[in-house]
């Protein structure tokens, strides 16, 4: 089992066994009735992969193919679904997966469970799935220096050959948000650093609503090759997420959509 268990996580809350824990069940990647890039028409299977979200993938083709994209989430429950639908997307395909969090794998896995992904440890166990779990003094370190190429760099080495996925956890840490022009070189030096892999990377991060994450908000809007807002709305006591792409290069007119978020099940359409 590759799992980096650095740091000792300290008491880990019981799992509530009043919460579902339905197995997620994905629908297998898209072949057919994707969008195509109008430019060169090019199929947009060899252009997207699959998030794991079924009305996100079938309205705007998935997530750019072997590059990095952004989820910005108004709550950080929308992205622990968001990755636990990306991870078990590729990992019932037989796709590598490699997951990479400053969270200790005991906390993170528990959350995810609580969205239906309860059977990550059989993944782990198999090594199919590697998670990496960073000392928070790295994400200091990292967001300072700005050498993401050695992050990567890192993941392929422990992740061995053939990884097709990689999820970020809290990826927010990843960026310099000092000043708005160390957030915009921080966020270009860290797609330019995903760009050179062969490997999709999914990352999501809270906007809090402060001044900073306001500030990275438009910095991923000006920069990112594929980048999603994610808002939660509570309608009839049902969490409905409202998607809005900001940059993808499957440009679409209606670039927003209402999905709704169950336990067990992920995302659905509404």
């Amino acid at each position: 089992m590759k799992v980096e268990t650095l740091l000792d996580p300290g008491p880990v809350e019981p799992v509530d066994k009043s919460i579902p824990q339905t197995k997620f069940v994905t629908e297998q990647p898209l072949k057919v009735g994707l969008p195509q890039t109008p430019a060169n028409n090019i199929p947009a299977e060899e252009l997207f992969l699959p998030s794991g979200i079924d009305p996100y993938d079938r309205r705007f083709g998935g997530l750019v193919l072997n590059s990095l994209n952004l989820f910005q989430t108004s709550d950080y429950e929308s992205g622990i679904a968001a990755l636990g639908s990306f991870i078990t997307n590729g990992l019932i395909n037989g796709e590598r997966v490699t997951l990479a969090s400053f969270q200790h794998p005991k906390h993170l896995l528990y959350k995810l469970s609580l969205y239906g992904f309860s059977d990550l440890d059989t993944y782990l166990e198999n090594e199919q799935l590697v998670y990496l779990y960073y000392k928070p003094f790295f994400e200091k370190s990292l967001s300072l220096s700005l050498d993401y190429g050695r992050m990567f760099d890192e993941i392929t080495k422990i992740s061995s050959c053939g990884i097709k996925r990689v999820a970020l956890d809290n990826c927010e840490a990843l960026f310099n948000k000092q000043s708005h022009q160390l957030a915009k070189s921080s966020a270009i030096k860290l797609l330019l650093a995903a760009e050179r892999r062969e490997f999709t990377t999914l990352g999501t991060f809270v906007n809090e609503r402060i001044d900073s994450d306001n500030d990275l908000d438009k910095v991923c809007s000006s920069t990112m090759t594929s980048f999603t807002k994610i808002d939660k709305q509570v309608v009839q006591q049902k969490d409905l997420y409202r998607f809005l792409v900001e940059k993808s290069p499957n440009i679409c007119f209606n670039n927003a959509m209402i999905i709704e978020l169950k336990v067990g099940h992920g995302f659905v359409r509404v």
